[in-house]
Formats: C-alpha cells, sequence, structure tokens
C-alpha cells in the first residue's frame, strides 16, 4: 500500500518511544497533528514540541493499525 510517512528503522531499547510500545517497520504518519513526510519535518515539529514545552503527539501505522502515541519532548 502507498503510505506516506516515516518508516521506523531503528528503536533505541532503554528509550521512552520502546518503553511505549514503538517497533522497527511503524510508520509515522503524522506529528502533532501534522502529517510527517520527511526527517525535517519531523526534526522542526520536535524543536516546535521543545520551545513550547509541549508534548510530542504522534500517530502510527503498524500492520494495518494505526494507533496514537505520546512522547515527551525534555
Amino acid at each position: 500500500a502507498n503510505v506516506e510517512g516515516l518508516l521506523i528503522v531503528d528503536v533505541a531499547g532503554k528509550s521512552e518511544a520502546a518503553d511505549k510500545g514503538v517497533m522497527i517497520g511503524d510508520i509515522i504518519l503524522s506529528a502533532n497533528q501534522a502529517p510527517v513526510r520527511s526527517i525535517s519535518d519531523l526534526q522542526r515539529i520536535v524543536e516546535d514540541s521543545k520551545k513550547s514545552t509541549k508534548k510530542l503527539f504522534l500517530f502510527v501505522k503498524r500492520a494495518g493499525a494505526n494507533y496514537a502515541l505520546v512522547l515527551s519532548t525534555n
């Protein structure tokens, strides 16, 4: 299927993302409700979240199902 987003190719073992279930092969579809089509898109959204002390809200696709994930940015 044609899906636009960022494919996760690595997850640090002792990271918050790993603790919250992010897996290799997941696809980040959006971050903070904005589409993510490149690493620079994601980096910009993460930096904006850090400046505003907001959490990072990711919408992720895995094996045909979508799910939401919230990560801290500090």
